[in-house]
């Protein structure tokens, strides 16, 4: 019989890549995909941890809301994202959730470098992040600061770096 945790981590992994995959494609993470996950998530948890793992699903979903609230309403995230970090925090609970949200931060930020160095608009994104509040900001930087990167392939090595991480 495979454990609990093999389960959930499996059914996890596979959310990241369904959600890489749509995000890539169409630029977006449809609620047909993280809606069931974050009950699927809240059930599982409730049924191998009974009052504790409903807690832990409910408290994931709650802090993952909460946490991104503030980032989703700037538009630096979408709706798709904050809603498969509530399933990340459905499935697996908060602290597994804090693990895989600084984790993915960490690999968004070299994503987003990466693809301004590739653009070679590095140099005025960090004119425009470090001095915008002196140097009047252009055109080409606000054109910049509209660009948006897909985010679920870094959600998804989050994940995967904090299922590593906590084993």
């Amino acid at each position: 019989m495979v454990p609990f945790s093999q389960t959930v981590d499996a059914l996890l992994l596979v959310l990241a890549l369904a959600a890489c995959i749509t995000d890539l494609r169409h630029r977006r993470i449809p609620n047909t995909l993280t809606a069931p996950a974050i009950l699927l998530g809240i059930l599982v948890q409730t049924g191998f941890g009974g009052v504790e793992g409903s807690a832990s699903g409910l408290t994931g979903t709650g802090l993952a809301i909460g946490l991104l609230a503030v980032p989703f309403a700037m538009g630096w995230l979408g709706g798709g994202d904050v809603k498969l970090f509530a399933a990340i925090g459905a499935m697996k609970g908060p602290e597994f959730l804090m693990t895989a949200c600084l984790l993915t931060a960490l690999f968004g930020g070299i994503f987003a470098a990466v693809s301004l160095f590739r653009a070679r608009r590095l140099q005025l994104a960090m004119t425009h992040l470090f001095l915008s509040w002196y140097v009047p900001v252009t055109a080409e930087m606000e054109a910049l600061s509209q660009r948006r990167l897909p985010y679920a392939p870094a959600i998804a090595l989050g994940v995967v770096g904090a299922l590593i991480m906590r084993g």
